[in-house]
């Protein structure tokens, strides 16, 4: 089973020192997108691939947050493992479920993110998910 916990767009972090500028609150489903400087609606996850587990143990939780690349058609192209494991501790059986996640995301399916005149754009997106199996 996979579960989004959270989903938001990838801002590289600014550098030491700088004061990140304050961003307006663009409601629900929208966020502030620096090389816009405006609201974009975020893509929205069409259609998910649940990984395949091969040798799964029973109760694994694990965690990770993934950074996202999703086309201006929706389709997902790079995705980066930003953090994990955020859930359980690091282990071969945890390792084996995330790279089996990754090649999962790589097939799921988004409507993409939209500038504010409505134009589907391409954007990174991270997303904190949580793998869990099967007692």
């Amino acid at each position: 089973i996979v579960a989004i916990a959270t989903a938001s767009i990838a801002i590289p972090p600014t550098l030491a020192g700088d004061a990140a500028p304050a961003e307006p609150d663009c409601g629900q489903g929208k966020a502030w997108w620096p090389p816009l400087q405006a609201c974009v609606t975020l893509p929205v996850l069409k259609k998910m691939v649940d990984p395949e587990y091969d040798g799964a143990i029973p109760g694994l939780r694990y965690g990770a947050i993934l950074y996202v690349r999703v086309s201006e058609t929706g389709l997902v192209g790079d995705v980066q493992v930003h953090n994990a494991p955020r859930e359980g501790e690091p282990s071969a059986e945890g390792e084996t479920a995330l790279g089996a996640l990754i090649k999962a995301v790589r097939q799921w399916r988004f409507s993409p993110g939209l500038d504010p005149d409505g134009k589907p754009i391409g954007m990174a997106v991270t997303l904190k998910v949580h793998l869990l199996t099967e007692e």
